[in-house]
């Protein structure tokens, strides 16, 4: 992402989705449930999601 308005609009966007869902979340960085990762090429992007489960068994992803 090219600016922190970018990371807010993304966070906002995807809390907002889940609250509509009834499963309001929060953003944290200690121990989470799970990591969104979205890297960007020019005007191309890619989505991954990686849940504790896949963090754990996965150490050399190194996502923190």
């Amino acid at each position: 992402m090219s600016s922190p308005e970018e990371e807010r609009f993304l966070d906002d966007y995807i809390l907002g989705r889940l609250e509509e869902t009834h499963s309001p979340s929060r953003v944290t960085f200690e121990d989470p449930d799970a990591i969104v990762t979205v890297e960007t090429v020019g005007s191309r992007a890619g989505l991954s999601c990686w849940s504790r489960e896949d963090l754990q068994r996965y150490p050399f992803l190194n996502l923190d």
